[in-house]
């Protein structure tokens, strides 16, 4: 037996789930075909609810005075969405590039994806 049973897994997840309540819509880069030749699209994958939370740090730069804050979020959303590093989730009008997810951990409540805010 593993350290966290299937039944244990599913039970932190009904918890877990009750805290996801934001409208969240995925977005891939495909290929896409035009009169002109072919060129990247973003196409909607669907919608999902989730929860986002900023981690934000801030740093000094290289010319002194200069602060700035680089926003770096955090997005749960649940454990059998496809979710890729490279998609792009769409939240209330904003756009956050994801850049990592941890689907290759063994032991997940939900999925998890690192992000940054397009600006």
């Amino acid at each position: 037996m593993g350290l966290v049973s299937e039944s244990q897994l599913n039970a932190l997840r009904v918890v877990a789930y009750q805290g996801l309540e934001t409208e969240m819509t995925i977005l891939r880069a495909e290929q896409v075909e035009n009169d002109f030749g072919s060129q990247e699209a973003w196409v909607d994958m669907g919608s999902h609810l989730g929860w986002i939370r900023e981690m934000s740090t801030s740093k000094v730069g290289e010319i002194a005075g200069f602060l700035g804050t680089t926003g770096t979020f955090r997005v749960h959303m649940e454990v059998d969405v496809d979710l890729r590093p490279g998609d792009r989730i769409g939240i209330d009008g904003l756009l956050f590039d994801v850049s990592d997810t941890n689907s290759d951990n063994t032991i997940r409540v939900w999925i998890t994806a690192i992000c940054r805010r397009v600006e």
